[in-house]
């Protein structure tokens, strides 16, 4: 009971917000609280998350993968500019912030979110989950249970406690599927009728998620436009009897490469965090180069980095040849 929440979720009404309103609040103590971190800007819910974490603790955090890693990242640069007139009015909170500056001092680092708490969960979702998933352990100490949902569709899948693929959630959706290919061609061609299979008639590989909700409202065979690779029909592990699922992107956001491979903005992604360049951001597109069709990939650096372009170029493209085996047999063409 009361276990402490940050609150990093998106407000009512995308989804996760409205899900938070639904919390048994006797049971969860939202920090912020519910009311206000809905009312106020994120960089102020985050900062006003911390100050009151660092007094009451912190149990549990909910939110994107990339907002995770932002809050650890925010954590660590604003654990040093805090006011001391609200550590020396917060006892609990200065003596936290001394143990925490001890620990990173004997590790020889900077300053991370374990080093504050040992939190008993990290609960995570974006199509981000697997790009972050060990900086977000080298932050917080330990792995994030990834779930999949959207506002539409609310839950759709969620890891178990072993950590590996997602299992779907049968019970707020009847769950239709459409082969990728299937689904290629009718994104393209809009007559196109494409098949659709049941759960039960499934087989490893990729599909674009069809629901219909079993509580009402408008979404009665409605297209999510969610690529999915269902990995296995069952986890063996822990005995259960439902095919096992990640969410790659979306069916309508793919790059298609001379026609013979199609690359991710979460392959992309994660090709680009592998290849340990510091940057802030990037983009990707595909643009024609004297009437041939380039892959272009835009990254903006981050200020006073040393990394060489050319070796960046290159780390990237190997990252790339990994992630996509369709962009490595591109390659070797």
């Amino acid at each position: 009971p009361n276990d402490a929440v940050l609150y990093g979720m998106a407000p009512p009404p995308y989804a996760t917000g409205t899900i938070a309103r639904c919390f048994p609040h006797e049971k969860f103590n939202f920090l912020p609280k519910v009311e206000e971190a809905e009312r106020i800007p994120f960089e102020d819910r985050i900062k006003k998350g911390f100050q009151l974490a660092l007094s009451e603790g912190l149990d549990y955090s909910l939110a994107m993968s990339s907002v995770t890693v932002a809050m650890g990242n925010r954590f660590s640069q604003s654990s040093g500019k805090m006011s001391m007139k609200f550590l020396l009015s917060n006892p609990k909170a200065l003596l936290r912030l001394a143990k925490g500056k001890i620990k990173a001092k004997l590790a020889g680092r900077p300053m991370l979110p374990k080093d504050l708490w040992k939190v008993k969960g990290i609960m995570t979702y974006g199509i981000d989950g697997s790009v972050y998933r060990e900086k977000i352990k080298e932050q917080w100490g330990r792995y994030p249970l990834d779930f999949h949902g959207c506002t539409e569709a609310f839950l759709i899948a969620t890891q178990t406690w072993d950590y590996s693929s997602m299992t779907f959630v049968p019970y707020m959706q009847f769950f239709e599927f459409i082969p990728e290919e299937e689904a290629i061609k009718s994104w393209r061609d809009t007559s196109y009728q494409p098949k659709t299979l049941l759960m039960n008639e499934l087989k490893p590989g990729n599909y674009e998620v069809v629901i219909t909700s079993f509580h009402g409202g408008p979404f009665i065979r409605y297209r999510l436009g969610h690529l999915v690779q269902i990995t296995s029909l069952r986890n063996e592990a822990l005995n259960i009897d439902i095919p096992q699922m990640i969410y790659l992107t979306r069916v309508d956001d793919q790059i298609d490469i001379a026609g013979f491979t199609r690359l991710s903005e979460k392959g992309i992604w994660q090709a680009v965090e592998n290849s340990h360049i510091e940057y802030v951001d990037w983009m990707a597109c595909k643009e024609r180069v004297n009437n041939t069709p380039r892959l272009h990939l835009y990254i903006e650096p981050k200020d006073n980095t040393t990394q060489d372009k050319e070796q960046a170029i290159a780390s990237i493209h190997e990252e790339l040849k990994k992630v996509h085996p369709g962009y490595a047999d591109l390659d070797r063409r």
